[in-house]
């Protein structure tokens, strides 16, 4: 999700401020599936990609443009 906001500050001069907010759901991100198909764990999800998953995560942000 991004929400962010632009001001004129004259001529072309601007400035724009935004935040990013990542997995603002909190979904758990399961990394890719594996297992052994003689053993019953074939394809299942058992693993978090990164190691936590990537819990929620936000950047903030400001631009000048001239």
């Amino acid at each position: 999700m991004r929400a962010g906001w632009r001001g004129r500050l004259g001529g072309q001069r601007a400035i724009e401020l935004f935040l990013d907010i990542f997995n603002i759901t909190d979904q758990t991100n399961w990394d890719n599936p594996s297992g052994d198909r003689r053993l019953g764990t074939f394809l299942q999800l058992t693993n978090l990609r990164g190691g936590s998953g990537f819990p929620r995560q936000a950047n903030f942000g400001a631009r000048y443009t001239f």
